[in-house]
């Protein structure tokens, strides 16, 4: 089953409504019957859809509306237009106060395909464009859902005596039956003599029983760029990347673009598109569909479709979370595997590389989070990435552009760990170890003077990676015996002035606490008095320091 959800009015991203949606699937050949129950319904909503009506009525064996009259929410205009077109329409009323027919389902079904849209889409101006509307659209095959069959089963009991005409409350649409309510006074007027111009009611579940208002909506929007289902059979199977969807990607690209600058604006491929001779265009669209919502297309390719217009967000949403959850529990093995504090998962050029998918959906996070491709975050999503124990890196860090960036990172994300938990913070992780030998060779590379290229160039370590481990290990990394023997002095010192802070005469008498301190007195009297050599230069000007001034000639 494939499930979608349709949202429209809170986000001007959006690009099908539910409209589009019974428009297209009434211009499909894939259904025969239509169902649809509203509660309320005005001429600007059926007046969107005649023309997906009238194509609808050389393929449908049944087209037939059940319409609401409550709370005023309905015009007369509307029902008259049904009446005109000759739609096979019904109203369902009861005479009892505090109950309103209120659904707003669309039902189609064909030989081998049904699609229920069910959500809060009235048949009006406001349902379709205005409102903060939402609505599920479920597609299934009969022949391989269950769960569909259930439902649509669900459905027909539950409103057979509708369907059926059987029901007390379901009255014919005509004529008599419209001058009839409109004089008990159940409908609205959409023509204003005092305006010319069109009025609305909005829906108000009669909390608002009087109140009307002007409308305006845009006279050459059409519906009709909605979505089909896949037309394939369902498959209870995981589904993978290939390389011929590397190799068709570039060959049937440049024709998607021409397709939506000459065809459709919107780029959506729907049953109009299928009758032309094009199939490998169709076929590939419904491919690059397929990847988007099991979120295995890869970044480089999703942000091609996003450059030539293609709506890659569509249908995106419905298995989102799922999917999403999926990968990030890979993630989460991701990092044991490799040992790491803070995710990353290198992109790899290599599709077949084990890794490849994993890095394309880390790269996709990063994405989302800017707003450059959709879905965006659901909820609870960004604060799992972000959470102590997964702690995602948003930055990519910059290793200097070489093909060999992603094997330097990883080693240096092997360091970090070990690095970070040192506990001897003087100490370099040992040589004889992974970490601590890839350490001393970054260093060696840095500190290169010698060693040359073929043509003559030094090797040097890239400025960018240079800059990555100095703000793990400090600048003094590329000389990190001088830099302890800094702070081992340092300390010492530390210790020296502790002590004369509390014997300024620097006679502790019978206190034994500092025999250290005297001990490295001594000794670096013994060793340093006198000492004038270039290597210890930086020795001698922290003992003479004025914080310090060594007592020589004691």
């Amino acid at each position: 089953m494939q499930v979608n959800f349709i949202g429209h009015g809170l986000h001007s991203e959006n690009q099908i409504n539910v409209g589009d949606q019974i428009a297209t699937s009434l211009e499909s050949n894939l259904y025969e019957t239509f169902y649809g129950l509203v509660a309320f319904a005005a001429v600007s909503g059926i007046s969107k859809l005649l023309k997906s009506i009238d194509k609808a009525r050389g393929n449908y064996k049944r087209i037939v509306f059940f319409i609401g009259v409550d709370n005023k929410g309905t015009s007369k205009q509307a029902l008259e237009l049904l009446v005109e077109k000759n739609i096979e329409s019904y109203i369902y009323h009861r005479d009892e106060e505090f109950i309103t027919y209120h659904p707003k389902l669309f039902l189609f079904e064909g030989e081998t395909h049904t699609r229920v849209i069910l959500g809060s889409s009235n048949m009006t101006h406001s349902g379709f464009f205005n409102n903060i509307e939402a609505s599920i659209q479920l597609d299934f095959q009969h022949k391989s859902d269950k769960q569909g069959n259930k439902l649509l089963s669900e459905i027909k009991d539950y409103y057979k005596d509708i369907f059926s005409l059987e029901s007390k409350s379901v009255f014919k649409l005509d004529n008599e039956l419209i001058k009839k309510y409109d004089e008990q006074g159940l409908l609205y007027s959409q023509f204003s003599l005092e305006s010319n111009t069109e009025k609305e009611m909005p829906s108000n579940d009669g909390e608002n029983p009087e109140n009307n208002i002007e409308v305006s909506y845009p006279q050459d929007f059409e519906f009709g760029q909605g979505e089909l289902p896949d037309d394939r059979p369902s498959v209870d199977r995981p589904v993978e990347l290939s390389e011929t969807d590397f190799e068709n990607f570039d060959i049937i690209l440049p024709q998607y673009v021409e397709y939506k600058n000459t065809v459709n604006p919107t780029g959506v491929i729907n049953d109009a598109t299928k009758r032309v001779e094009n199939r490998p265009l169709v076929n590939w669209y419904n491919r690059i569909k397929e990847l988007i919502r099991n979120e295995i297309l890869p970044v480089e390719l999703e942000l091609k479709l996003i450059e030539a217009g293609f709506p890659v967000g569509d249908g995106k949403y419905a298995r989102s979370a799922y999917i999403w959850e999926q990968n990030f529990q890979k993630l989460k093995e991701y990092m044991v595997l490799h040992k790491q504090t803070k995710a990353y998962v290198p992109q790899v050029k290599d599709n077949k590389h084990p890794d490849y998918a994993l890095g394309q959906w880390f790269a996709r996070q990063k994405l989302r989070k800017k707003k450059k491709v959709t879905p965006y975050f659901l909820e609870g999503e960004l604060e799992k990435l972000e959470s102590p124990d997964i702690q995602f890196r948003w930055e990519t860090l910059n290793a200097g552009g070489k093909s060999d960036d992603d094997v330097w990172l990883d080693s240096y994300f092997e360091l970090e760990k070990v690095w970070l938990e040192r506990e001897d913070k003087l100490r370099l992780p040992l040589q004889t170890e992974k970490e601590g030998g890839w350490l001393n060779d970054q260093v060696t590379i840095h500190n290169n003077k010698n060693k040359k290229k073929a043509k003559g160039e030094i090797i040097k370590l890239l400025p960018e990676r240079a800059s990555i481990l100095e703000d793990l290990c400090g600048k003094h990394i590329w000389n990190w015996e001088q830099y302890k023997r800094e702070q081992i002095l340092n300390s010492q010192i530390e210790r020296y002035l502790e002590f004369r802070k509390k014997y300024p005469n620097e006679k502790p008498e019978s206190d034994r606490s500092f025999d250290d301190v005297l001990q490295w007195k001594s000794q670096t009297r013994y060793r340093y008095k006198g000492d004038t050599s270039e290597k210890n230069k930086w020795r001698m000007d922290i003992l003479n320091s004025d914080r310090v001034k060594f007592p020589w000639d004691e």
